[in-house]
């Protein structure tokens, strides 16, 4: 079945760590093009907000600092507002290593209160894993490397959008015909939600399982439940739930399929191995 896509939004971010529920985003960046890669427009914003979130890690990662957040940041609200902008042409998403990104995204938009649309997309990471063989490993400089894509300043959200459509264009892969449904982000985001849930509740239930006297072992142990990591699992759960509503009203709308999750392992968790 072809895509019906005119357009494609080619996005990245830059964040002061790793967990979208304890870090921030600094840089975001897109690049819309149209179906054969010409740049239509594009933009690139540091993120003011978080100026107090900037760490000695990420500074070496992405060498974005404390002043140039201060000297050209603006709001997260306005940026996330201009993002909305482009998700609502109903552009084809592309990114490496969705999951991130979008865990990020989608908690701002979600902190922030914007409406927002859930896109139809691949993430490049998939499609560089299933093109290409035998790689040490599958960061982004190295797929790029592999292909002799040079020139760019990785680890800066909009070089590392440039490095995205150069993938593309390399891998010759066209987007009329690619197979969304393989590609599409979205599962590992369910799955770590699945995860991370069930390892609180293990260790909510191994506390307080224990006797009185063996629970004064643990007492000083610090640990709590905060109303911000519930806060949290609520946001990731409503953004499932947006998520997968999206994908069937999409089904509905063009057909495509949807690997929907196993019924059964959703109803019954103990089939997941917290230990992958």
């Amino acid at each position: 079945m072809s895509n019906k896509f005119s357009t494609i939004l080619f996005i990245d971010t830059e964040t002061t760590g790793l967990v979208h529920s304890e870090d921030k985003i600094i840089e975001f960046s897109w690049i819309l093009t149209d179906l054969n890669f010409k740049i239509l427009s594009s933009a690139s914003f540091l993120i003011s907000d978080f100026i107090k979130n900037i760490n000695d890690k990420s500074y070496k990662i992405n060498n974005i600092s404390y002043s140039d957040l201060l000297k050209a940041g603006i709001p997260i609200k306005e940026v996330l507002k201009s993002f909305n902008f482009f998700l609502k042409k109903e552009p084809l998403l592309v990114g490496y290593n969705l999951d991130f990104d979008f865990s990020f995204i989608f908690n701002e938009f979600e902190l922030n209160k914007i409406n927002y649309v859930i896109p139809n997309s691949i993430d490049l990471l998939k499609i560089s894993k299933d093109k290409i063989q035998n790689l040490e490993n599958y960061k982004l400089e190295t797929v790029c490397k592999h292909l002799n894509i040079n020139n760019l300043n990785f680890h800066r959200s909009y070089d590392d959008a440039l490095a995205c459509i150069e993938i593309l264009k390399k891998l010759d892969i066209s987007i009329q015909n690619i197979d969304i449904t393989k590609y599409q982000p979205g599962k590992k985001y369910l799955y770590n939600f699945i995860k991370t849930s069930l390892l609180k509740r293990q260790e909510v239930s191994f506390t307080y399982a224990k006797s009185q006297n063996e629970f004064l072992k643990y007492i000083a142990r610090p640990y709590s439940v905060t109303k911000d990591n519930l806060d949290a699992y609520d946001l990731k759960a409503d953004f499932i739930k947006k998520f997968n509503l999206s994908k069937i009203l999409n089904i509905q709308k063009t057909g495509n399929d949807y690997e929907f999750p196993d019924s059964n392992l959703i109803n019954d968790f103990s089939g997941i191995n917290l230990n992958t």
